[in-house]
């Protein structure tokens, strides 16, 4: 399992994620296969674009929906197109199915219907989600003409198109969207996941049940693309875990369907509540939108600055809108300290660790010995004592505790916690690591593991593991250095170790 950090100083959108991701390395053809798989698939098309925006080279996800002409237009928005997919594409007759090469991909679903409304995931786009309590089960509410049941279009053949997604679209539609497709079974449960996270957001915001949440129509085709596209992936690249930056929402104003709010939106607001956040200048506009939001809220195991890690790959995903500054999500795929047998072993590795010490004179060796042992149990890569001196010629120790720099709060706090402590210095160094590895030898005495230090690929010390030679001494009994020697002999003619 992989590590994926995000840096959303530029904020965060279902369509920048997808680029993020197909720009990190993703199969663009499980994407594909996904996507052509869901029940709506005739209502969307979806372009990728490699382009360059403020000296950044990604990738640029782009969603449209396919209009047909029985849909009633009133409300909808035209939200423009980019500089970078500034054609609209030619729709091939009869190309159900497939997808054309060229910029990116596009699934195209020709049935004699006009294509006249391109849609555009901007971060501009109107927040609109409104609902009816009393909307009737079993019906489409219109945005025009009420509770009427919008008729599905009906092709040149006459047959009825059975998965037309109307201009009001209900979660549980949405589920069941995601329910029919042919992803994977843990791709599904993660995009309902995050669709639950939106619609509960939106159904407090509302002050509605979330069965009662509804969202427009271009907003739900747009949002079962990016959340599905999203998980999918993920599912593809092997994330194992994800650790986003503080999310910036951007400023100024956007405008609802009841008026105009600042940023942020309220149902990113709610989605992103304990989490870090913080706002820019008005001019930027919205930065992270409900979806991205919700992405984040889901997928995120942790949002902190980003930890040390070994990047196998970066990608950047970009936006629509001209902010003034690159409006990309920034995103690094690597191994972490936790994971990093996963990758190739270097010799003398250089990596940052915090060290915190603090003194103490009125504690128990007992009690001290515990909280050492506490420290060690959750997570510190050292722990050890030191004898000195304090005021009034007080005999004392100093405590030191050496960690990861993400584990530094976690570490200061267990300090706190068990030791009498009042204050806990703390810097930052970097440690030169040798190369490690694991062998097992079988010995007179069992399976014993011995511990393998590397330089410039040379073995250059090696060391029987102590808990294995006394298990086996206890176990034979046998003198521990007998086991110790008959390990490393072992060793030595397998390897000729010298």
């Amino acid at each position: 399992m992989k590590t994926l950090y995000l840096d959303c100083a530029s904020g965060i959108s279902g369509d920048m994620t997808l680029g993020a991701l197909l720009d990190l390395g993703a199969n663009e053809g499980v994407l594909k296969k996904a996507l052509n798989s869901l029940p709506c698939a005739n209502e969307f098309r979806v372009l990728v674009q490699k382009t360059q925006k403020y000296g950044l080279t990604g990738t640029h996800v782009k969603v449209r929906l396919v209009a047909h002409p029985t849909r009633p237009r009133t409300g909808f928005r035209d939200l423009g197109e980019s500089e970078e997919c500034d054609a609209t594409p030619s729709f091939p007759p009869a190309c159900e199915g497939s997808f054309s090469d060229g910029a990116g991909f596009s699934h195209d679903h020709d049935h004699g219907f006009a294509h006249g409304h391109d849609h555009s995931h901007d971060h501009d786009h109107p927040h609109d989600h409104p609902h009816d309590n009393g909307h009737a089960s079993g019906l489409w509410e219109d945005p025009v003409y009420g509770q009427a049941p919008i008729p599905a279009p009906v092709s040149e053949e006459g047959e009825a198109h059975q998965n037309f997604l109307p201009p009001r679209i209900g979660y549980t539609a949405i589920l069941a969207q995601i329910d029919r497709s042919a992803m994977s079974p843990y791709a599904k449960s993660k995009a309902k996941s995050i669709l639950e996270k939106l619609a509960l957001a939106e159904s407090h915001v509302h002050g509605v049940d979330i069965e009662e949440v509804h969202f427009h129509e271009i907003g739900a085709v747009d949002t079962i693309v990016d959340i599905c596209g999203a998980v999918v992936l993920l599912e593809n690249l092997d994330v194992g875990r994800v650790i986003a930056s503080p999310v910036n929402l951007g400023g100024g104003r956007i405008m609802f369907s009841h008026g105009s709010l600042g940023v942020p939106a309220p149902a990113v607001a709610r989605l992103l509540e304990n989490k870090p956040i913080y706002g820019d200048i008005p001019s930027r506009g919205e930065l992270t939108t409900p979806t991205g939001a919700a992405i984040l809220a889901a997928i995120c195991d942790e949002f902190a600055p980003m930890p040390p890690m070994y990047i196998a790959a970066q990608g950047c995903g970009f936006g629509t809108r001209d902010t003034g500054m690159p409006n990309a999500l920034r995103a690094y795929l690597g191994v972490t300290r936790e994971n990093k047998a996963e990758r190739e072993p270097n010799d003398n590795d250089i990596e940052q660790v915090c060290v915190l010490e603090t003194t103490i004179d009125d504690m128990t060796g007992e009690a001290l010995a515990f909280a050492a042992e506490t420290l060690r149990d959750s997570g510190a890569l050292e722990v050890y004592f030191t004898s000195v001196s304090m005021k009034k010629n007080r005999p004392a120790v100093k405590l030191t505790v050496i960690c990861e720099l993400d584990k530094r709060r976690d570490m200061e706090m267990l300090v706190f916690r068990h030791t009498s402590t009042l204050g806990i210095r703390c810097q930052v160094c970097e440690r030169s690591l040798l190369g490690r590895h694991t062998v097992t030898v079988e010995t007179q005495y069992g399976p014993i593991r011995v511990k393998c230090a590397q330089y410039k690929g040379e073995v250059i010390r090696c060391k029987p593991e102590f808990d294995d030679c006394s298990a086996a001494a206890i176990r034979y009994d046998q003198p521990l250095h007998k086991v110790y020697e008959n390990a490393l002999e072992v060793y030595r003619k397998i390897r000729k170790y010298k």
